[in-house]
């Protein structure tokens, strides 16, 4: 269902004598009924003390992503700040990193705390976008510095 879109196809044929025949080109679309829009669940992190100096400390963003269409119709999971609604980061679905699987709706990404950061609970939301544009309701996430 994930493979939507237009694909170029080129068929030859091939004589006993292994030499190029006659060829045909033509373009397949493929569609399909979207089943409704995806879904987004964070998982918990735990506090984190705020850091000294230059240094740094990452909180773990895991969020599970799915999708009546498939795992395979999702196009992008991104962070967002909850008030102004500006997009802080995407997450990663591609087995580097902190991500463990490529391609199985686990999101991952880690939030850099730096010194600058006061003491409190930060919050996030996360929202999951598919290939027809339909997204995900907001999965709210928060993290506590100490």
């Amino acid at each position: 269902r994930g493979a939507i879109g237009d694909y170029s196809v080129r068929l030859s044929t091939q004589g006993e004598d292994g030499r190029a025949g006659d060829q045909a080109v033509t373009v397949l679309q493929f569609s399909a009924q979207n089943l409704g829009a995806p879904a987004a669940s964070v998982a918990p992190a735990p506090p984190v003390d705020r850091p000294v100096g230059n240094a740094r400390v990452n909180v773990p963003l895991v969020v599970t992503a799915t999708d009546p269409d498939g795992v395979e119709n999702l196009a992008v999971v991104f962070a967002r700040d909850p008030e102004s609604g500006a997009v802080i980061g995407l997450l990663a679905d591609d087995g580097e990193d902190d991500d463990e699987e490529e391609g199985d709706g686990v999101y991952t990404e880690a939030l850099s705390v730096t010194s600058d950061f006061e003491p409190g609970t930060y919050a996030v939301e996360v929202v999951a976008v598919d290939r027809y544009g339909a997204e995900s309701d907001p999965a709210p996430f928060t993290f506590t510095v100490r």
